[in-house]
């Protein structure tokens, strides 16, 4: 039995959840979006906070791994047509098969809800995306500023995997590790 840290589940989860899209994520608030609905669905293990902003339910970690999968060429940002914002999508897909397996041995009910919030609400029109957002519960009943959800994952998680294993996976999906070994 092996041991990942929270930061590595957040990285692991959010490419797994980009990663279940066909083409990439169309933009940050589609992604904020997919998310929240996911950890609505299955709140046993919260990686992200998200509070009420004016765009609606938002969380900056979220985009800031973002951002840092990107740089650690895990994902890809691509400049949508329409000049507002970017496409998300996977660098490398072959490493997804092992993701989802990591991911099924630390909940199999969380990768399940990835799987079907994506397919249910991923590919909707921006509109009815933000209807079906904007309609939660929680949201309705908060206002700007409000935390909706609060992260609540433990410090270090444990996974049916080797040590080795782990502390690969761990490596992989580091931002200051990928930036050492770019340095060297």
């Amino acid at each position: 039995m092996g041991i990942i840290s929270n930061e590595t589940f957040k990285r692991l989860f959010l490419l797994y959840t980009i990663g279940q899209f066909k083409n990439g994520v169309y933009g940050k608030l589609r992604l904020n979006k997919i998310v929240y609905l996911i950890l609505r669905k299955h709140p046993e293990l919260i990686p992200f906070e998200f509070k009420h902003d004016r765009y609606g339910q938002h969380s900056d970690e979220l985009d800031t791994i973002n951002e840092q999968l990107s740089y650690m060429s895990h994902t890809t940002a691509v400049p949508l047509e329409a000049g507002r914002g970017n496409r998300y999508a996977l660098e490398k897909k072959e490493n997804m098969d092992f993701y989802k397996v990591v991911l099924g041995y630390i909940s199999p009910k969380l990768k399940k809800a990835i799987d079907e919030i994506v397919v249910q609400n991923g590919y909707l029109p921006e509109q009815d995306l933000r209807k079906k957002a904007y309609c939660d519960e929680l949201f309705l009943k908060s206002e700007e500023g409000d935390i909706l959800l609060k992260e609540n994952l433990p410090k270090k998680i444990k996974v049916d995997l080797s040590a080795e294993d782990c502390e690969d996976l761990a490596l992989s999906l580091d931002p200051k590790f990928i930036a050492a070994m770019r340095h060297m």
